[in-house]
């Protein structure tokens, strides 16, 4: 396992955040997730380990979500703050137990069961005050920072990474708020921006709908990053390491997934002047090639 940082080396950034994607947690990839759990319990630096959807494996049953639980547990249980998000498989499929590749859109009454089991399970409970957190999406501020997660929540879209008109309402009016339009923001979503992915245009690979974030963006230069799974995006792809901004503005961090292949991690380390992406190959024990700099809105 990689060894713990030193103190002269935390030292150096104020924050480090975790990226976790696609963890489509099963029985056969079970105990190579658990290494890369036990890999970042050791690193001894984490703030906080974001979840970007799809943590359950295909139709998000309850067996599939209790063992998704379980593993994130080994994380927080360690003091590894974790911050998730729905995806697709979270929710929007109906139960097939006994169709394993099968995929069919659940009812609105089907996924809202489902988003109401993910949020009361996961959504972290000191965001809120009094009661049961009633949201899959969320903020809160990291030193200068503020960190965006958002959820695939839509009750009856026929796009696969769809948000909410509440979600959407929701997420204009926390960036326009007084105290957040002047920090720097990554915002954490299951689906990457519209577009960086070079050529493909498949509306399903996309955060939907295109047309009203893409208002809202545009209307908040404070937004610099999004970080994003969905795509099972390789490191050997080309738009892994995209320098390609999103209305000139945004930068896409793409992840890979880690339920099967190499599983790669990538981790967000918070400057107060810039953010450094650095990919971990945990089979390895290295950080994979170059690191990354992003630099937010003057």
């Amino acid at each position: 396992a990689p060894r713990e940082a030193s103190a002269a080396e935390r030292a150096q950034y104020p924050y480090r955040v975790v990226v976790l994607s696609d963890l489509h947690v099963a029985e056969d990839n079970l105990k190579s997730l658990q290494k890369v759990v036990s890999d970042i319990n050791a690193w001894g630096d984490v703030s906080l380990a974001a979840v970007t959807g799809d943590i359950c494996h295909r139709h998000g049953t309850v067996k599939e979500f209790t063992r998704a639980l379980s593993l994130l547990k080994g994380l927080s249980d360690s003091g590894v703050p974790v911050y998730a998000v729905t995806g697709n498989h979270d929710y929007i499929y109906k139960d097939q137990p006994e169709k394993e590749e099968a995929k069919i859109k659940g009812t609105k009454e089907e996924r809202s069961a489902k988003l109401k089991r993910f949020r009361e399970a996961l959504t972290p409970r000191f965001l809120f005050e009094g009661g049961s957190p009633n949201r899959t999406y969320y903020s809160l501020k990291l030193g200068r920072y503020l960190l965006v997660f958002l959820s695939v929540n839509h009750l009856t879209s026929d796009y696969l990474s769809e948000m909410s008109e509440g979600q959407l309402k929701w997420l204009d009016e926390e960036l326009s708020d007084r105290d957040n339009r002047d920090a720097p923001t990554i915002i954490f979503y299951h689906a990457p921006l519209a577009g960086t992915l070079g050529e493909d245009k498949r509306k399903n690979y996309f955060a939907q709908p295109e047309d009203k974030i893409q208002r809202i963006i545009s209307a908040h230069k404070q937004v610099f990053l999004w970080v994003s799974g969905h795509t099972h995006t390789s490191p050997d792809n080309t738009y892994f390491t995209s320098r390609y901004k999103y209305l000139n503005q945004v930068t896409n961090i793409h992840n890979t997934d880690l339920a099967k292949g190499s599983k790669v991690t990538n981790s967000l380390y918070l400057f107060k002047d810039r953010v450094v992406v650095r990919t971990f190959v945990h089979e390895t024990g290295l950080f994979w090639k170059k690191d990354r700099t992003f630099y937010p809105p003057k």
